[in-house]
């Protein structure tokens, strides 16, 4: 559908609108949040969160909307782009690269050392197991649920302090403390470790 008929019948009709406008350019849209997301852990309930978000944003800004200065689909893919971006920034935790490079000196610990202490990898074999022990961690670590894996997240990936981290979730850091140390417990079991 062409825009001046499209941005009418939002005008017009908007239930009608906003489905023709979703169903023109849901894959589009889909496919630049992805390409954002790409390298980094999410779920596909983040890619419809951050679309949906995306038409929603258009609605809401349509009456500030100039179709002399960009079409509708350069306007999607712009607010797309930056609704990526700002999900990332809010949603640091889950930044975790599933294939990091390997860390540098006096950075923070990555894969499964920080919580197993695990022996590093000193051949090809050991680091393709490791590879998959970190995958097999990142997805037993989201398995547990909220607060849990942030928790777990903020403070061995991240290395934030459990007072910080008692800010961020809403809840002492003592509790903190005892709810990671029980996340560890389980991680260890599921890692005969």
């Amino acid at each position: 559908m062409e825009d001046s008929l499209l941005l009418e019948l939002l005008k017009k009709d908007p239930n009608r609108g906003m489905d023709e406008l979703v169903k023109s350019y849901s894959g589009l849209v889909s496919s630049v949040i992805k390409g954002r997301f790409e390298g980094f852990r999410y779920l596909s309930t983040d890619i419809e969160d951050c679309a949906a978000d995306t038409f929603s944003d258009f609605w809401l800004g349509l009456s500030g909307y100039d179709p002399s200065l960009a079409s509708v689909k350069t306007y999607l893919v712009a607010i797309a782009r930056n609704n990526a971006a700002g999900y990332l920034r809010k949603n640091s935790w889950r930044r975790l690269q599933v294939d990091p490079a390997p860390s540098e000196e006096g950075s923070a610990p990555d894969g499964l050392d920080p919580v197993l202490n695990l022996p590093d990898p000193e051949d090809e074999t050991e680091l393709y197991d490791a590879k998959k022990r970190r995958e097999k961690l990142l997805c037993e670590i989201e398995a547990m649920g909220e607060p849990d894996s942030s928790i777990i997240f903020r403070k061995f990936f991240l290395g934030e302090s459990s007072k910080a981290i008692s800010e961020a979730v809403g809840m002492t850091a003592a509790n903190v403390d005892t709810r990671a140390h029980r996340a560890v417990a389980r991680l260890k079991k599921a890692f005969g470790v």
